[in-house]
């Protein structure tokens, strides 16, 4: 999906921005689109293991930041910044003071994409870790300072397995040879799944609930 949206939004490939890289997958898609690739995340330990993992890759530099320390990076410019599962784990107020400063970080055309879990009905609070915002409400906050929404993919609903699991409980109630057999056919497709994500590492399934936005400030 990431490939899909560089080919099909990003005028310029000068310089990208993976903000909360993590272990640093989508870092390196990045580049593969783009000269110069930064990465950051507030977690020392990927930041060293993707140095360490990603050393071959000259175009690509990984430096340690939190988001409430994103104002750092001010006088930077970027053709994209792209956000991957990380507006769930901040609050509106620091979503807002994000906004407020990602204008400032892009180049003419410049695009921000972001991707989050979100609910269809109603936002929820995952143990006040991971806020699962309403559609609407998430679409206000990245809307707020001075951006506009170019585009949304995904959609709101449920894949089948996510449906399937919340209702499995009450389906092999007393039936113990039936989860029995439901545990051993998960566990091989996962041995499957995590095999195949050796050879071909950005190969990913679409997550219940997850929605790509695509948007650029006003003034570019």
């Amino acid at each position: 999906m990431l490939e899909k949206f560089i080919n099909k939004f990003c005028q310029s490939h000068g310089s990208a921005l993976d903000a909360g890289c993590g272990s640093g997958r989508n870092t390196l898609v990045l580049s593969e689109y783009f000269k110069n690739v930064e990465g950051f995340d507030s977690a020392e330990q990927f930041i060293s293991e993707n140095k360490r993992r990603y050393s071959q890759s000259k175009n690509i530099f990984f430096f340690q930041l939190s988001l409430e320390n994103l104002s750092q990076l001010l006088g930077k410019r970027y053709d994209l910044i792209f956000f991957g599962g990380v507006f769930m784990y901040l609050s509106d107020e620091e979503i807002v003071n994000v906004m407020k400063i990602l204008s400032s970080l892009l180049n003419k055309d410049g695009i921000v994409i972001t991707r989050d879990s979100l609910s269809s009905e109603q936002t929820i609070f995952s143990d006040q870790v991971k806020v699962y915002r309403k559609e609407d409400n998430f679409e206000r906050l990245i809307t707020l300072d001075n951006f506009n929404l170019v585009e949304k993919f995904g959609g709101a609903s449920r894949n089948f397995w996510c449906s399937f699991f919340p209702h499995l409980p009450k389906f092999i109630a007393d039936r113990e040879i039936i989860l029995r057999i439901f545990k051993f056919f998960i566990s091989f497709f996962i041995f499957i799944d995590v095999a195949l994500a050796m050879k071909r590492p950005f190969k990913r399934h679409k997550l219940s609930h997850q929605l790509f936005y695509i948007f650029k400030a006003y003034a570019n």
